[in-house]
């Protein structure tokens, strides 16, 4: 039981400061949460990050919304199994595309020891 209000516990007051800073009907936007937790499969994370609780939003923005799980669904059905890991390590994808000399985004360089140059560049392609 611990472990559960442990776990709820934060949840439901980042819940009621959201009700809150929106003044919406806590009723209504529980059963939004529900619906985008329990159905659309989104993180109690992103629901809260993509701001998908707000009363402003109408239900066309929450289709247009996409959660983690829905792209991970449609990318294992588009890519092999044996590409999991690729697809999945940042690291593991951008030595792939060296590799096979694949145009990518690089997003950021980081050192061994931690310092990063995050500027987003695009290899040219040679054709």
């Amino acid at each position: 039981m611990a472990a559960i209000i442990r776990k709820l516990g934060p949840e439901l007051f980042r819940f009621a400061g959201t009700v809150f800073r929106h003044g919406s009907n806590p009723i209504s936007t529980a059963r939004r949460y529900w619906a985008l937790y329990r159905h659309r499969q989104f993180s109690p994370d992103e629901i809260h990050f993509q701001r998908l609780l707000d009363p402003a939003l109408s239900e066309t923005d929450l289709l247009r919304a996409v959660s983690k799980e829905e792209l991970l669904a449609v990318q294992a059905r588009l890519n092999p199994s044996a590409f999991h890991a690729r697809t999945e390590d940042k690291i593991e994808f951008n030595h792939f595309c060296r590799e096979t000399n694949c145009p990518h985004p690089i997003s950021s360089r980081c050192t061994i020891a931690g310092s990063c140059n995050t500027a987003a560049t695009f290899p040219r392609s040679t054709t």
